[in-house]
């Protein structure tokens, strides 16, 4: 075990997790802090579920391609321009959308108008 990669994270409502007054467990003699948020498997996971960290990033990601995407754009075909959009932006929005199940309008929103750019 890497000490200093492991960590541990709490789920549950924001008033379970207030609840929580340990910010770090002891194993043995060493101390294991508690992580606000934890990427797993590309998805960026907080405590409570709000995906806002994972939809923030994702967002400043697909901006950046699309923003690169379009300073070549006028040397693609229009053929070839869909397909690089759909393989680099509509497939980091595709990757685990069932989890964005309940999640608030305004990170829908900010999914949404990149989707809405991108087509």
């Amino acid at each position: 075990m890497n000490d200093a990669k492991t960590y541990y994270f709490v789920l549950g409502s924001r008033q379970q997790v207030n609840k929580l007054n340990s910010h770090s467990i002891v194993v043995g003699s060493e101390t294991i802090p508690c992580a606000s948020s934890i990427k797993y498997l590309g998805v960026w996971l907080d405590s409570c579920l709000k995906f806002q960290k994972h939809i923030t990033a994702k967002f400043k990601t697909l901006s950046h391609n699309l923003h690169c995407i379009g300073s070549f754009r006028s040397s693609l075909t229009p053929e070839a321009c869909k397909v690089l959009i759909h393989g680099i932006v509509h497939s980091h929005v595709d990757y685990c959308n069932s989890l964005f199940l309940g999640i608030s309008n305004r990170l829908i929103t900010r999914l949404q108008r990149l989707q809405n750019y991108a087509s």
